[in-house]
């Protein structure tokens, strides 16, 4: 498996064209407007927030252009600089490192987006770190890549390809980076007793990711209203798993 510090090299080369591979895709400025609409929902403007994995910005952002106080975190030193330029306070940490953020005020809600919780080894040190962030009441929200992305297998068989998921490593601008698929039910087993779940809701349950084709169109627009049904909710490209801190 890959040391931090070579996740960090593989994102560090990532984030010279990141927005225009990701961030300024019309599919997902629609699923990152709904995340951010989860954050929204889980605490009222003006309260605080701690972004863990970042990356270049563009939730921090969004977040605090709409009047919350927010404060991203990020492994990649080039991400980091990405988001300060624009505006962010953003600082290099890793979202599994005890002592993330030490001296920190309490925090209203902890967002990790789009994968962030997949490169990490394990979730123990992220619980660790949001039980000792978030104050009593707080959210969690986390955006986890599962293992079954139906659209995505069906994108992916319909060419000739297999399924990847199994794979247990992504490619990141020529690195091999080393993945977990979080499902939802074991993001919120992981994260146990003193946090209970809010909501579940998928992204990409019926349009595959930008990378298999994937575009905004009919189906992504009606996709909301299955999003959060028992079983569909876990089989879409990514799922919004908020969880609220027991106060």
């Amino acid at each position: 498996m890959l040391a931090a510090g070579a996740i960090s090299h593989a994102f560090d080369r990532e984030a010279g064209g990141y927005s225009a591979r990701w961030n300024d895709v019309p599919l997902v400025q629609t699923w990152r407007a709904r995340v951010l609409a989860a954050v929204v929902r889980a605490a009222p403007v003006p309260s605080r927030v701690i972004d863990v994995g970042c990356g270049d910005g563009a939730d921090a952002a969004a977040l605090a252009a709409g009047g919350y106080d927010v404060v991203g975190v990020d492994i990649s030193p080039a991400m980091v600089r990405a988001a300060r330029q624009r505006g962010v306070a953003a600082e290099v940490g890793n979202a599994a490192a005890d002592g993330l953020l030490d001296g920190a005020s309490p925090f209203e809600v902890l967002l990790s987006n789009f994968g962030v919780v997949n490169c990490l080894p394990g979730l123990a040190g992220l619980v660790r770190n949001a039980t000792r962030l978030v104050r009593p009441g707080g959210a969690v929200v986390v955006v986890s890549m599962g293992p079954w992305a139906v659209a995505e297998v069906l994108a992916r068989l319909r060419r000739g390809r297999l399924p990847r998921r199994h794979r247990g490593t992504a490619r990141v601008r020529g690195d091999l980076v080393p993945v977990t698929y979080w499902s939802p039910s074991g993001v919120v087993r992981a994260f146990g007793a003193d946090f209970f779940v809010e909501r579940v809701e998928a992204l990409g349950l019926l349009v595959p990711p930008p990378d298999e084709g994937g575009q905004l169109g009919r189906r992504s627009r009606v996709e909301p209203a299955f999003a959060r049904l028992p079983v569909l909710r876990s089989l879409g490209d990514h799922a919004i798993v908020v969880l609220r801190r027991r106060g």
